[in-house]
C-alpha cells in the first residue's frame, strides 16, 4: 500500500479526538498530581502519586499532541487532495449511415438530472466545467471548490481535422444558478437564454481578483479516446476535471445502467 492510500483510508478525526482526549486527560492528571503533592493532607504513596509519576504524565500528554498533530495533517491532506465524483460516462463505437465511425456516449450525472444519450464523432470526447477555487485556508476548513459542467464536445488528434471534419458540441448548462444540477435533457442542443454568458458566472469571471475569499475563476477540460467500449468516471478535484477508468467491480455497476 502506497503512501497516499494509507493516508486516504486514515481518518483524521479519531486521532485529532483521541489526542485531544489524552491531553485533556493528561492535564488532569498532573493538575490532581500537583494539588495531591502540594495539598497539606497528602497521604504518602497515594494512588495517583503510586500509579503515575511526572514523567508518565508528560509521556501520556506528549503522546496526545503528537495524535493532534498527526490527525490535522492527515486532515489538510484529505483537504488539498480529495475530489468529488460528478459524472459518470461509457463510450460504445458505432458506424454512422455513411460508414464513418461514430461512437454513442452515455452521460450519467452523480445528483440531479437523467442519463443522457449523445452520438459523437472524432477521436475523443472531452467535457468542460467553470471552477471557482477558493482561498486554501478555506480549503483547510472543508470548503470544496465550486463548478458547473458546460459542455461535451469531441476532438480530432490530427490539427487539420479538427479544423475541416464535423464535431459534435453539446451543452451540459442548466438554466438555474445550481452549479451542479444537469437536468432538462430535453433542450441538449437547442441554445440557452443564458447559457455560459449567465451573468452571475460572467461576474465571478471578471471580478475573481476583488473578492476576497475566491483563489480564481478558471475554466477546465479534460479528455479521454473514443472508439473503445469504456466506462469512465468525472471528478472535480482542486486542480481541475480528472478523469478515472473505475475498478472492476464499479465498472460492472456502470455497466448495468447503460
Amino acid at each position: 500500500m502506497t503512501a497516499g492510500a494509507f493516508l486516504d483510508r486514515l481518518g483524521a478525526l479519531p486521532l485529532v479526538w483521541g489526542g485531544a482526549a489524552g491531553i485533556i486527560l493528561g492535564a488532569i492528571l498532573l493538575a490532581a498530581m500537583i494539588w495531591l503533592r502540594m495539598g497539606k493532607h497528602r497521604r504518602r504513596g497515594g494512588i495517583v502519586g503510586a500509579t503515575l509519576g511526572f514523567p508518565a504524565l508528560l509521556v501520556l500528554m506528549a503522546t496526545g499532541g503528537f495524535m493532534v498533530a498527526l490527525g490535522s495533517v492527515i486532515g489538510t491532506y484529505h483537504h488539498f487532495t480529495r475530489e468529488k465524483p460528478v459524472a459518470e460516462i461509457a463510450t460504445r463505437p458505432l458506424l454512422n449511415a455513411d460508414g464513418r465511425p461514430i461512437t454513442l456516449v452515455s452521460f450519467h450525472p452523480l445528483g440531479n438530472g437523467p442519463d443522457r444519450y449523445l452520438l459523437v464523432r472524432g477521436d475523443q470526447w472531452m467535457i468542460e466545467a467553470d471552477i471557482v477555487k477558493w482561498k486554501p485556508w478555506l480549503n483547510m476548513l472543508g470548503l470544496r471548490s465550486r463548478y458547473r459542467l458546460t459542455r461535451l464536445q469531441s476532438r480530432y488528434l490530427d490539427i487539420e481535422t479538427e479544423r475541416s471534419a464535423p464535431r459534435s458540441l453539446f451543452s451540459l448548462i442548466d438554466d438555474s444558478l445550481i452549479d451542479d444540477s444537469l437536468i432538462d435533457d430535453s433542450r441538449i442542443d437547442a441554445p440557452r437564454a443564458d447559457g455560459e454568458r449567465h451573468p452571475f458566472w460572467r461576474f465571478l469571471y471578471r471580478s475573481a481578483q476583488m473578492l476576497p475569499l475566491v483563489d480564481t475563476v478558471y475554466g477546465s477540460a479534460a479528455y479521454q479516446d473514443l472508439h473503445n467500449d469504456r466506462h469512465y468516471q468525472v471528478f472535480i478535484g482542486n486542480s481541475g476535471l480528472i478523469i478515472r477508468e473505475p475498478k472492476k467491480g464499479k465498472a460492472h455497476a456502470a455497466k448495468s445502467r447503460t
